[in-house]
């Protein structure tokens, strides 16, 4: 949607994600941007909220950084 209101939206956002032993996503925060657009940036934070991911081995919490690209 943002990228319809600014054609020009580019730029590189890069989350820290923290798994519960579950697999819920117990923590999505944005380490790093480039893009410059908190409606972007929020907007990311909550879908990753919603995402599910496989129990992480150990049964404990992890963290970990992805990279997200917006061309």
């Amino acid at each position: 949607r943002a990228k319809m209101d600014d054609a020009n939206l580019r730029g590189s956002v890069t989350a820290r994600i923290t798994v519960a032993a579950d697999g819920a996503i117990a923590n999505a925060q944005i380490a790093d941007s480039t893009l410059n657009s908190a409606q972007v940036e929020g907007c990311l934070t909550r879908e990753i909220s919603r995402w599910h991911l496989p129990r992480p081995s150990g049964g404990a919490a992890v963290s970990f950084q992805y990279p997200f690209v917006f061309e």
